[in-house]
Protein backbone atom coordinates (compact mmCIF):
# COMPACT_ATOMS: atom_id res chain seq x y z
CA UNK A 1 0.00 0.00 0.00
CA UNK A 2 1.36 3.39 -1.04
CA UNK A 3 1.30 6.07 1.46
CA UNK A 4 -0.48 8.85 1.06
CA UNK A 5 0.43 12.48 0.78
CA UNK A 6 -1.05 15.25 3.44
CA UNK A 7 -3.10 16.41 0.53
CA UNK A 8 -4.60 12.88 0.09
CA UNK A 9 -4.87 12.41 3.29
CA UNK A 10 -7.21 15.39 3.87
CA UNK A 11 -9.21 14.52 1.01
CA UNK A 12 -10.19 11.46 2.28
CA UNK A 13 -10.84 12.42 5.97
CA UNK A 14 -13.11 15.28 4.64
CA UNK A 15 -14.63 13.02 1.75
CA UNK A 16 -15.30 10.09 4.50
CA UNK A 17 -17.13 12.64 6.80
CA UNK A 18 -18.72 13.89 3.97
CA UNK A 19 -20.25 10.47 2.48
CA UNK A 20 -23.04 9.87 4.95
CA UNK A 21 -24.01 13.37 5.73
CA UNK A 22 -24.84 13.56 1.82
CA UNK A 23 -27.62 11.58 1.47
CA UNK A 24 -26.11 10.20 -1.60
CA UNK A 25 -25.61 6.22 -1.60
CA UNK A 26 -21.94 6.35 -1.49
CA UNK A 27 -20.13 2.82 -1.46
CA UNK A 28 -17.45 2.96 1.59
CA UNK A 29 -15.49 0.55 0.29
CA UNK A 30 -15.31 2.28 -3.29
CA UNK A 31 -13.89 6.01 -1.71
CA UNK A 32 -10.38 6.24 -3.01
CA UNK A 33 -7.83 9.18 -4.09
CA UNK A 34 -7.45 9.32 -8.14
CA UNK A 35 -4.53 11.60 -9.63
CA UNK A 36 -4.62 14.18 -12.10
CA UNK A 37 -6.00 15.06 -14.65
CA UNK A 38 -8.88 12.78 -12.40
CA UNK A 39 -10.43 14.74 -9.99
CA UNK A 40 -9.38 13.89 -6.18
CA UNK A 41 -11.38 11.45 -5.50
CA UNK A 42 -13.35 8.20 -7.18
CA UNK A 43 -16.24 6.09 -5.79
CA UNK A 44 -19.44 4.39 -6.60
CA UNK A 45 -22.50 6.21 -6.16
CA UNK A 46 -25.45 4.18 -6.40
CA UNK A 47 -23.41 1.35 -7.87
CA UNK A 48 -21.40 3.57 -10.75
CA UNK A 49 -18.89 5.86 -11.16
CA UNK A 50 -18.60 9.74 -9.52
CA UNK A 51 -16.29 11.81 -9.10
CA UNK A 52 -15.22 14.51 -6.52
CA UNK A 53 -13.08 17.58 -6.54
CA UNK A 54 -12.61 18.82 -3.35
CA UNK A 55 -11.15 22.15 -2.07
CA UNK A 56 -10.23 24.00 1.14
CA UNK A 57 -12.56 27.36 1.21
CA UNK A 58 -10.27 29.60 2.95
CA UNK A 59 -9.96 33.12 2.47
CA UNK A 60 -6.01 33.28 1.75
CA UNK A 61 -6.32 37.29 1.83
CA UNK A 62 -7.80 37.29 5.24
CA UNK A 63 -5.35 34.78 6.28
CA UNK A 64 -1.93 36.75 5.02
CA UNK A 65 -3.53 39.87 6.72
CA UNK A 66 -4.50 38.26 10.05
CA UNK A 67 -1.25 37.22 10.00
CA UNK A 68 0.62 40.49 8.85
CA UNK A 69 -1.23 42.37 11.59
CA UNK A 70 -0.45 40.18 14.39
CA UNK A 71 3.43 40.47 13.19
CA UNK A 72 3.18 44.09 13.08
CA UNK A 73 1.49 44.40 16.13
CA UNK A 74 4.19 42.17 17.62
CA UNK A 75 6.77 44.15 16.50
CA UNK A 76 5.42 47.97 16.45
CA UNK A 77 2.55 47.72 19.37
CA UNK A 78 -1.03 48.90 18.70
CA UNK A 79 -3.55 48.06 16.17
CA UNK A 80 -3.34 48.56 12.85
CA UNK A 81 -5.94 50.10 10.09
CA UNK A 82 -7.01 47.82 7.23
CA UNK A 83 -8.96 47.18 4.44
CA UNK A 84 -11.83 44.30 5.26
CA UNK A 85 -11.49 41.39 2.09
CA UNK A 86 -14.08 40.16 0.38
CA UNK A 87 -16.29 38.30 2.26
CA UNK A 88 -17.13 35.81 -0.31
CA UNK A 89 -13.57 35.86 -1.45
CA UNK A 90 -13.21 32.48 0.46
CA UNK A 91 -15.57 30.56 -2.03
CA UNK A 92 -14.60 33.07 -4.92
CA UNK A 93 -11.00 31.82 -4.78
CA UNK A 94 -11.00 28.20 -4.52
CA UNK A 95 -14.44 28.16 -7.06
CA UNK A 96 -12.32 30.25 -9.96
CA UNK A 97 -9.27 27.91 -9.53
CA UNK A 98 -10.77 24.64 -9.37
CA UNK A 99 -13.29 25.97 -12.63
CA UNK A 100 -9.57 26.91 -14.76
CA UNK A 101 -9.04 22.97 -14.76
CA UNK A 102 -9.56 20.47 -16.69
CA UNK A 103 -10.45 17.02 -15.41
CA UNK A 104 -11.25 13.27 -16.64
CA UNK A 105 -14.00 11.46 -15.63
CA UNK A 106 -16.27 8.63 -17.11
CA UNK A 107 -18.85 9.53 -14.55
CA UNK A 108 -20.48 13.02 -12.86
CA UNK A 109 -18.14 15.23 -11.28
CA UNK A 110 -19.20 16.73 -7.97
CA UNK A 111 -17.10 20.24 -6.25
CA UNK A 112 -17.26 19.84 -2.95
CA UNK A 113 -15.63 22.71 -0.63
CA UNK A 114 -14.79 22.46 2.86
CA UNK A 115 -14.35 24.58 5.36
CA UNK A 116 -11.65 24.61 7.56
CA UNK A 117 -12.32 26.44 11.16
CA UNK A 118 -8.37 26.26 11.78
CA UNK A 119 -7.36 28.56 8.99
CA UNK A 120 -10.38 30.79 8.58
CA UNK A 121 -13.21 30.90 11.27
CA UNK A 122 -15.28 34.13 9.61
CA UNK A 123 -16.35 32.12 6.61
CA UNK A 124 -18.95 30.20 8.77
CA UNK A 125 -20.11 33.54 9.79
CA UNK A 126 -20.59 34.76 5.92
CA UNK A 127 -22.24 31.48 5.43
CA UNK A 128 -24.67 32.36 8.40
CA UNK A 129 -25.34 35.41 7.92
CA UNK A 130 -25.42 35.84 3.89
CA UNK A 131 -26.42 32.64 2.75
CA UNK A 132 -28.08 33.62 -0.25
CA UNK A 133 -24.94 35.80 -1.77
CA UNK A 134 -23.38 32.27 -0.85
CA UNK A 135 -25.36 30.51 -2.76
CA UNK A 136 -25.06 32.70 -5.93
CA UNK A 137 -21.38 32.50 -5.82
CA UNK A 138 -21.75 28.72 -5.67
CA UNK A 139 -23.92 28.75 -8.60
CA UNK A 140 -22.24 31.46 -10.83
CA UNK A 141 -19.20 28.34 -11.01
CA UNK A 142 -21.49 25.67 -11.20
CA UNK A 143 -21.63 25.11 -15.02
CA UNK A 144 -19.15 22.41 -15.14
CA UNK A 145 -20.47 20.59 -11.97
CA UNK A 146 -22.65 17.54 -11.70
CA UNK A 147 -23.42 19.30 -8.19
CA UNK A 148 -21.36 21.88 -6.06
CA UNK A 149 -21.38 21.14 -1.93
CA UNK A 150 -20.19 23.50 0.75
CA UNK A 151 -19.73 20.85 4.09
CA UNK A 152 -18.62 21.43 7.17
CA UNK A 153 -16.50 18.49 8.10
CA UNK A 154 -15.79 19.20 11.86
CA UNK A 155 -19.90 19.23 12.08
CA UNK A 156 -20.58 16.95 9.52
CA UNK A 157 -23.01 19.53 8.35
CA UNK A 158 -23.96 20.38 4.31
CA UNK A 159 -24.12 24.04 4.43
CA UNK A 160 -25.29 24.20 0.29
CA UNK A 161 -25.44 22.34 -2.31
CA UNK A 162 -26.20 23.53 -6.05
CA UNK A 163 -26.78 22.64 -8.74
CA UNK A 164 -26.00 23.98 -12.25
CA UNK A 165 -29.46 25.92 -13.65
Amino acid sequence: MSQLQPHEDDNLRVFRAFAPASGLEIEPASIRCAQPPHPDIVCEVAGRPHYFELARAVNEGLVRLNVDLHRRASREGGAHDFTTPDPLAFLEMPLAKKAAKTYVADGPIDLLLWLDRTKDHLGFATVDAMPHAVEHTLRRFAAQWHEVWLFDPVATRILARVQPY
